[in-house]
C-alpha cells in the first residue's frame, strides 16, 4: 500500500475494524512468537516506520504488536 490516501481509507474502514475483531487475528497478535518475529521483521518495521497511519491503526488495534515494533 503506497498511496497513503488509500491506506488511510482502509484503516478507517468497517473492512479493517472486522478484520482486526477477528479472533484469529486477535489470537495472532496476542502469540509472543508472532510479535517477535513482526518486530524483528525489517521489512514490517520499515513499511510502518513509512506509513504512520498504519502504525497508529495497528497500535491501536493491537498494543502488543506497536510495543514489539518501537523497542528496539
Amino acid at each position: 500500500m503506497q498511496d497513503p490516501v488509500a491506506l488511510a481509507t482502509l484503516l478507517r474502514s468497517p473492512m479493517f475494524r472486522k478484520i482486526v475483531d477477528c479472533p484469529g487475528v486477535q489470537e495472532a497478535f496476542s502469540d509472543p512468537r508472532v510479535m517477535m518475529s513482526l518486530g524483528t521483521d525489517p521489512s514490517t518495521v520499515e513499511y510502518l516506520g513509512e506509513h504512520p497511519q498504519a502504525a497508529e491503526a495497528l497500535a491501536k488495534a493491537f498494543p502488543a504488536l506497536a510495543a514489539a515494533v518501537t523497542k528496539r
